[in-house]
């Protein structure tokens, strides 16, 4: 079925399914009345790779528009958001977006890996933040970067670290609290890790080495107070 001049159209055949459309294209699961019933779900799946040797399933792959404003026509495009948003809630919890690699029977899991696009100037950021609050008596979520737990293995590393840059200055690791309108101010811990039988996690600071000139400096600072005062002095540093 198709309409004037391919403005709209679905076409099935043995190899695939088509749907087009001039305008949006909205699927939309039905709504629930019973009570304590929940709405109904939309589900999208790729095809299984059935046959053993060496099968492989079928990828889901969302993709946005392309922008292809250019500046020497006027006015520069911008390519389409991908937006994935669960549902509110009135007085409950709002909903989760949980995004999970698959997994292995015998062999190793799949890998989940978000990155940002690249630029003929600078790839874009990457920012993982939880809400804004602006309610005198909430808070913002917690943020939480952990490995997965394990009964007899080893459990794995966890990396920060800015990328190599061949020919300029690689990017710094910042580890800064927010900043408190009242109380103290927040503190930045760094601990070994723990252990039942051998001895605790050691923690290392080092500076950088250089090949054709002098490593760099470790420096314990405390700061000076932003303004003078006669009832209170710096800190101390204990070592």
């Amino acid at each position: 079925m198709e309409g004037p001049h391919n403005s709209y159209g679905f076409n099935v055949d043995k190899h695939d399914a088509a749907l087009r459309s001039a305008g949006e294209i909205y699927i939309e699961a039905a709504a629930s009345l019973q009570l304590n019933d929940q709405g109904h779900n939309i589900l999208v799946t790729a095809g299984d790779g059935a046959n053993l040797h060496g099968g492989n399933g079928g990828n889901v792959v969302v993709q946005g528009g392309k922008g292809n404003g250019q500046a020497r026509f006027g006015n520069t495009g911008r390519g389409g958001n991908i937006i994935l948003e669960s549902g509110t809630a009135v007085d409950g919890y709002g909903g989760d977006i949980k995004l999970s690699a698959g997994s292995s029977t015998s062999g190793v899991g799949g890998e989940a890996l978000i990155t940002s696009g690249s630029g003929e100037a600078t790839s874009g950021a990457l920012i993982l933040t939880t809400a804004h609050r602006n309610t005198s008596d909430s808070s913002s979520g917690d943020a939480f970067l952990s490995t997965g737990k394990t009964s007899s293995g080893s459990t794995g590393n966890v990396l920060i670290s800015s990328g190599d840059s061949s020919l300029n200055i690689a990017g710094r690791v910042l580890l800064t609290p927010g900043s408190s309108g009242s109380g103290s101010g927040s503190s930045v811990s760094i601990d070994g890790g723990s252990t039942k039988d051998f001895t605790g996690g050691a923690v290392s600071m080092r500076s950088g080495s250089s090949a054709a000139s002098s490593s760099g400096n470790v420096i314990l600072e405390v700061r000076l107070r932003s303004a003078p005062s006669l009832t209170h002095a710096s800190q101390l540093i204990f070592l």
